[in-house]
C-alpha cells in the first residue's frame, strides 16, 4: 500500500504537460484550436460513442477500508483521472423523482406495497 501512495505522490508532483508526447502536445494544442473555432462535440455523445466502441470506460464499485485509499481517490479525480459519484439509492432515486411530481409514494407506501404483493403471491403458493 505504501509503495502504491508513493506512486501516487510522484505522479502528483509532476506537472502533466512534461509527461505528454510531442504528439499528445499537438494533439491538445488541435483541441484548443477547435474549442475558440467553435468546432467542438457534445461531450456526452463523444464519451457514449466510445464508451460503446472501446469499453475502456468502466464502472466500479470500491469499499473503502482506509481513509488514506479515499484521499488517494480523490487526488485521482483532481487529476479528472477518475469521477465519483455518490451512491444511488432507492431513497436518492425517489428524492428526485419527487421534485417533478407529488404523486410518488413514500419509501413506507412503497415497503407496503412490497409487503402485499409477497402477501398474495405466497397465498397462491399455498394454494
Amino acid at each position: 500500500m505504501e509503495s502504491l501512495k508513493e506512486e501516487f505522490e510522484n505522479v502528483i508532483k509532476q506537472d502533466f504537460w512534461e509527461t505528454l508526447s510531442d504528439h499528445h502536445k499537438d494533439e491538445i494544442e488541435l483541441g484548443l484550436a477547435d474549442v475558440a473555432a467553435e468546432q467542438t462535440v457534445a461531450y456526452e455523445s463523444m464519451v457514449n460513442k466510445h464508451r460503446t466502441q472501446s469499453g475502456n470506460m468502466e464502472t466500479i464499485s470500491i469499499q473503502i477500508n482506509n481513509p488514506k485509499a479515499k484521499q488517494l481517490l480523490k487526488d485521482l479525480a483532481k487529476l479528472n483521472l477518475i469521477t465519483i459519484k455518490p451512491q444511488l439509492t432507492l431513497q436518492s432515486v425517489l428524492d428526485k423523482l419527487r421534485i417533478n411530481s407529488n404523486d410518488i409514494p413514500s419509501l413506507d407506501e412503497i415497503t407496503a406495497e412490497v409487503e402485499q404483493v409477497r402477501k398474495e403471491r405466497k397465498s397462491i403458493v399455498n394454494l
